[in-house]
């Protein structure tokens, strides 16, 4: 067994062993916190550009489907007028009248 001395030594090193494991294990979890914490803000991030993503999708998709739509019932024409007006242009004998009133 040994002496009194010796036995309180072999306690006050592993105590001090001991004292270090939990500072250890305190700073691990305290990592995985912030660590998990991080990620948590990742997420919700990445959840948001999923969204914004997914609406810009919508729009496109939409869009897509009005093209089909125009070239389905041979409209190219017409869609091809339409575009222009809303650029500003008219043909030459044609008379644009602007409607200012809001109404």
């Amino acid at each position: 067994m040994g002496t009194l001395a010796e036995q309180k030594k072999k306690r006050k090193t592993g105590s001090g062993g001991n004292i270090l494991f939990r500072i250890a294990i305190c700073l691990l979890v305290c990592y995985l916190l912030g660590t998990f914490i991080h990620l948590q803000a990742e997420i919700a991030d990445k959840n948001a550009q999923l969204k914004a993503v997914n609406s810009q999708i919508e729009e496109q998709t939409a869009h897509n489907e009005e093209l089909q739509t125009v070239l389905a019932t041979n409209g190219e024409e017409e869609y091809m007028l339409n575009m222009v007006r809303e650029l500003g242009f008219v043909f030459p004998s044609e008379r644009v009248i602007v409607d200012v009133s809001g109404n």
